[in-house]
C-alpha cells in the first residue's frame, strides 16, 4: 500500500505509522508521499490564538509546532518523501511568514526525520494536490523512491 497525504493528512499518517502496532498491520505500507505537510508544525497555526484556531477549524490545533513535535516519525522501513510548495527564494507567498512558504506552510516546516527525498515546487498549498508537476513527481517517487530522475552521464 502507498499513502499520499496533504497537509494535516500527513501528520495523521505519521501518527498512525509511528504506533507500535504498525509492524503488525496486515497490509504493509511501502511508500508515503506528503504534500505540504507541516512536519515541524505550522508557524501560522501557532500565530493564531486558541479561539481563532477553533473558529478556523478544530484541527488547526493539531498543526501547531508543539503538537507536531509529539507525533512520531515515519518508520525507516517505509520509503518517505515530502513535496513542499514554495518559490525557492527568501520570500514566500505569505508576508506573515519568514522565509519561503506555500502561503500556509513554510518549506522548512515540511522537513521530517527519515525522509528519503524532499522537493520544493513553485506551488501554493492548495495547488499541491492537483498540479500536473506535483502529480508527476508523486508518481516518480512511488516508482523509484526519488523525486528527481537519475542523472545520466
Amino acid at each position: 500500500m502507498v499513502i499520499v497525504a496533504h497537509s494535516l493528512g500527513g501528520l495523521l499518517t505519521r501518527a498512525a505509522l509511528a504506533r507500535p502496532s504498525f509492524a503488525r498491520y496486515p497490509v504493509k505500507v511501502s511508500h508515503v508521499v506528503m504534500l505540504g505537510t507541516p512536519n515541524q508544525g505550522a508557524t501560522l497555526a501557532g500565530l493564531l490564538g486558541p479561539l481563532a484556531r477553533a473558529a478556523v477549524t478544530a484541527s488547526a490545533n493539531d498543526l501547531t509546532p508543539a503538537r507536531a513535535r509529539q507525533v512520531g516519525p515515519v518508520p525507516a522501513v517505509v520509503q518517505f518523501g515530502v513535496i513542499a510548495g514554495g518559490q525557492s527564494t527568501t520570500l514566500g507567498l505569505n508576508p506573515l511568514l519568514a522565509g519561503d512558504d506555500d502561503g500556509v506552510v513554510k518549506v522548512a516546516e515540511t522537513r521530517a526525520a527519515n525522509m528519503d527525498d524532499h522537493l520544493t515546487l513553485p506551488l501554493s498549498h492548495s495547488a499541491l494536490i492537483s498540479d500536473a508537476q506535483a502529480i508527476t513527481n508523486v508518481r516518480r517517487f512511488l516508482q523509484t523512491g526519488r523525486f528527481r530522475p537519475p542523472r545520466t552521464s
